[in-house]
């Protein structure tokens, strides 16, 4: 039981339990965590534009993730979402190589082409 005296008023807090996994211990380790986390928006931001420019901008994404939860464990991110985020990732690459090699060889590209 820890007492606390504020002016007229004496406040009394019970601790049942400390969390050891809490990161909020410190000034520095919450202004390193907003850190990370503007690093981390910044580079999601620039892996969408990515995408524009037929570059793999999910699989971008999906390593951005996986690297903010070994830096920084957040409850919205798990590894099962992680994981989902790859097979996701996977498919839609797959369907956009299908899409890609069918619309190619339906409007007269070559084997050769089709395949390149």
């Amino acid at each position: 039981m820890i007492k606390i005296k504020g002016g007229c008023y004496t406040y009394r807090i019970r601790i049942t339990s400390i969390n050891p996994g809490c990161r909020h211990l410190g000034s520095e380790s919450g202004l390193m965590n907003i850190v990370i986390a503007i690093i981390y928006w910044f580079l999601l931001v620039i892996s969408v534009f990515t995408l524009i420019f037929s570059l793999p901008g999910t699989f971008f994404i999906v390593i951005f993730n996986f690297l903010y939860q070994l830096i920084d464990p957040v409850a919205g991110i798990n590894w099962r979402l992680i994981m989902w985020l790859l097979l996701i990732s996977i498919c839609l690459e797959l369907l956009e190589f299908i899409i890609t090699a069918w619309s190619s060889k339906r409007y007269g590209a070559s084997n050769q082409g089709t395949a390149a």
